[in-house]
């Protein structure tokens, strides 16, 4: 579980990396959560921020999502 006192910024963004580690692309995970918790917010810095996240996660495992 992740958890911060709104559930708009921190543990939203914790989501989001958690389920890009998992194989998720980026654009898909903020998909799903924004689904999931409206209350979540995807400012465009937020977004470049997980976008950002997400490649250099990708370059250290050597992964690619599906």
């Amino acid at each position: 579980m992740v958890f911060c006192k709104s559930g708009r910024h921190r543990s939203a963004a914790t989501s989001f990396c958690i389920l890009i580690g998992r194989g998720v692309k980026a654009e898909e995970a903020m998909k799903l959560a924004e689904s999931k918790r409206s209350e979540a917010v995807l400012n465009p810095p937020i977004r470049k921020r997980i976008k950002r996240f997400e490649q250099g996660w990708r370059q250290r495992h050597c992964f690619q999502a599906s």
